[in-house]
């Protein structure tokens, strides 16, 4: 279907009030602890995450610098990855019942004080769409009948069901079969298009162009929330 990943159609903003446990600090003398990928709200690998919680509890990890080598093969300057360890944190979102989520509090809570289960608290800092973010909202549709109102409508429009195997199916057989973004990496996809505002990824301008776009559409949408620096990754 012409859907985002999980159905993804915006950018979530919070604000994070954060204490780690001593041990943290006592490790390397900062403020941020190690860092574990969640995958469908799961810590992972299952068995660093167990030794790492029964170490420095449910503390706010960090990573430097994700895109540098060798996840990519060239290094791209700033970004870094947080997690913040919520309830039964071992389990996907399938499985955490409530005698985990007893088991396994996770660090959560009103008021950060550095314990084992308390490091952390989130507070609700507003959303951007990403369809007025990629300009999907700005593009006219073919009919002259306004701007289009979401990727969907864009998608089934402009580039087909790309999950569809039938052709003859597809509204439109233009220059977007792939979706918002083509690789351009194949010979199937050499040619196709992307949105002017995906071009070029893994280009520092070009990405950090796409980061300041960011910054300002949430800035324009709440122009009494302040910007705030990018903390310091130091573990």
């Amino acid at each position: 279907l012409c859907e985002r990943h999980f159905c993804i159609d915006r950018i979530h903003r919070q604000r994070i009030t954060m204490m780690n446990p001593s041990t943290v600090y006592t490790e390397r003398t900062g403020q941020f602890g190690p860092w574990n990928s969640f995958n469908a709200a799961a810590c992972t690998p299952a068995s660093d995450c167990t030794k790492r919680f029964e170490k420095y509890g449910y503390n706010v990890g960090c990573m430097k610098n994700p895109y540098d080598p060798p996840f990519n093969t060239k290094p791209l300057s700033g970004g870094n990855y947080y997690d913040f360890p919520g309830e039964c944190p071992l389990s996907d979102y399938t499985k955490k019942t409530d005698d985990c989520k007893k088991a396994q509090p996770g660090g959560q809570c009103s008021q950060p004080d550095g314990t084992s289960n308390c490091t952390w608290h989130a507070e609700d800092a507003g959303y951007v769409m990403i369809d007025d973010l990629s300009g999907i909202t700005s593009i006219p549709r073919p009919s002259g009948s306004g701007n289009f109102t979401s990727f969907h409508e864009w998608c089934t429009t402009m580039a087909g069901d790309v999950n569809d195997p039938d052709p003859t199916h597809h509204p439109w057989k233009g220059d977007y079969p792939g979706g918002e973004w083509a690789k351009d990496t194949t010979p199937k996809q050499k040619g196709q298009k992307s949105l002017p505002f995906w071009l070029n990824p893994g280009q520092d301008q070009a990405d950090q162009a796409r980061a300041s776009a960011l910054e300002d559409l949430f800035a324009a949408k709440y122009p009494d929330s302040p910007r705030l620096p990018e903390p310091v990754c130091d573990w």
